[in-house]
């Protein structure tokens, strides 16, 4: 027996074949022999919409009961819907079914899908109002945040950690750029 990554396999004369190329190069040499250990190479497709619609309708109950279907069932879609869901294994649909019922939950629960980016104006009030903290380089309390996010509309959104993040992101920001013109102005003077 012979060991490849941690696979069992036995061995056989044809294993110490290597195919020579007519190009001469190395890396073409190596493919097969690659190949033949990890398997073949796919790229993951993406869902279609007709293949989305007919998972929702098949799973109805799974979705509204939040729980996953037994792979029986999924066995029984991917028989049923054979022509269609062909490139599916059983595996990926409970994966895509796991995350689906996820993304349910989480819309139920008020969570938004993605987290909505900071507008310029947003990053201006914040930038002037913390303009003292970011020149002693120290960080706001949350009570001065809370009364940041009171005394705005715009940042009613976001909450005091949200912002006090926004704030370091954009103080490293400011030290960087002020460091790097520094930098230039150190290097103009000696040249």
């Amino acid at each position: 027996m012979r060991r490849c990554s941690g696979i069992k396999r036995k061995y056989t004369e044809s294993d110490d074949y290597v195919p020579s190329s007519t190009s001469g190069n190395e890396d073409e040499d190596l493919v097969p022999r690659v190949q033949r250990y990890l398997g073949k190479f796919k790229r993951r497709k993406l869902w279609t919409s007709e293949e989305k619609t007919i998972t929702r309708n098949y799973f109805q109950d799974e979705f509204s009961m939040k729980r996953l279907a037994d792979k029986e069932k999924i066995k029984k879609f991917k028989e049923r819907y054979a022509d269609l869901i062909s490139n599916r294994s059983v595996a990926m649909i409970s994966q895509w079914l796991e995350g689906e019922i996820a993304k349910l939950s989480l819309k139920e629960e008020g969570v938004p899908e993605k987290r909505p980016r900071y507008s310029t104006p947003e990053k201006e009030i914040l930038e002037k109002s913390l303009e003292k903290h970011s020149l002693m380089g120290s960080e706001p309390s949350k009570k001065e945040l809370e009364e940041l996010i009171d005394s705005n509309d715009i940042l009613k959104k976001r909450t005091p950690n949200s912002l006090l993040q926004k704030f370091k992101n954009l103080s490293k920001t400011k030290n960087k750029s002020f460091c790097d013109e520094l930098k230039t102005c150190y290097i103009s003077v000696f040249i």
